[in-house]
């Protein structure tokens, strides 16, 4: 479809036109490109669907994204995009930590890797292990230590 069309579409439907296109590659990009395209192919997307099963649209992308995921089709896969992008927005691995530990046993390492590439075997199995320790998605408080210097002179001149 050339892009004047789909432009006249995406009009015809309240969607805003695409502007411009990604000239670099999707793992060069910046997260807030990616977020950018990623809105707006969901939008494309929800207009088409819309357009092809106007009362079930949000069935039928479910339906897509489970015989695009392999045999996952238990896998409610809107609730795992909404995980993906807490993972990528927490600031610290602590906080990455308990986001992977609410989903780490119910989805396979390799399907977790179409959803975070690079995540390592050791992160998965951390998040693992935290959930059986701490439980899902549980916050471990952070123990700060204090070391108190006191001088010898300061111990030897009090009287005990």
């Amino acid at each position: 479809m050339p892009p004047e069309s789909l432009n006249a579409f995406l009009v015809s439907r309240d969607v805003s036109p695409i502007r411009m296109v990604t000239k670099t590659s999707w793992h060069a990009a910046a997260d807030r490109t990616k977020r950018h395209y990623l809105r707006k192919a969901r939008q494309v997307m929800d207009a088409t669907l819309e357009e092809i099963a106007p009362e079930n649209s949000e069935e039928l992308l479910r339906a897509m994204q489970e015989s695009s995921m392999g045999g996952e089709s238990d896998l409610d896969s809107t609730l795992l995009v909404a995980l993906v992008e807490c993972y990528h927005n927490a600031d610290h691995w602590r906080n990455r930590r308990q986001i992977l530990s609410i989903i780490a046993d119910n989805v396979s390492f390799t399907t977790l890797q179409k959803w975070i590439p690079g995540i390592s075997r050791y992160r998965f199995s951390i998040a693992c292990h935290h959930r059986l320790l701490h439980g899902r998605g549980s916050e471990v408080p952070h123990q700060i230590f204090y070391i108190l210097y006191i001088s010898d002179n300061v111990l030897t001149k009090t009287k005990f």
